[in-house]
């Protein structure tokens, strides 16, 4: 999937007559045939589809406006570490298209350290949390972008420094590339 809170119904129909064109607009992102099974596609290159199996149920999914976003927050206590902050994150894994993602870390207070994986690579090394004690306002808290391409999994690691308990926000926007 491409995100939680993507996604709009365009077109649910069971096809009978064949072969069946379905147009495909610049928004359209998932295209599901039961009988040949599921596909993405990409925008820029397709305008129609032509399906020629019988009985396929064929579903059209619409990319909401705007840019897909995980924006929360982690409870760290004293010298606690979390090795991944976005585990079971369904937006920070398994992307099937390309992506220019640009993030933001946030603390309650002074003494968090974070590190950003993207798979095995390191994009950013010991970021220190603003102090603001809110959520990431964009493009105010936002510090730096990098990119992800299919199969890229996010890893944030947040660390507690300060021997006191505290609060990470955190954001990441999504832009398609």
């Amino acid at each position: 999937m491409r995100s939680s809170k993507r996604s709009q119904l365009c077109l649910l129909t069971t096809l009978t007559s064949w072969p069946w064109n379905v147009e495909i607009s610049r928004s359209t992102l998932f295209v599901e045939a039961i009988v040949s099974g599921s596909f993405y596609l990409d925008p820029g290159d397709i305008t129609s589809l032509v399906v020629t199996a019988p009985s396929a149920r064929v579903l059209l999914w619409k990319e909401r406006s705007g840019m897909p976003i995980i924006q929360s927050s982690q409870a760290l206590t004293a010298l606690q570490t979390v090795d991944d902050v976005l585990v079971n994150n369904i937006l920070a894994s398994n992307f099937t298209r390309r992506y220019a993602v640009t993030y933001a870390v946030v603390g309650s207070a002074t003494g968090i350290s974070c590190d950003i994986k993207v798979g095995l690579n390191l994009v950013a090394q010991n970021v220190l949390a603003s102090t603001q004690n809110r959520m990431p306002i964009f493009p105010d808290d936002y510090q730096d972008s990098f990119g992800v391409i299919p199969g890229d999994r996010i890893i944030l690691t947040a660390r507690e420094t300060s021997n006191n308990a505290r609060t990470l926000f955190y954001g990441f926007r999504f832009r398609p590339i």
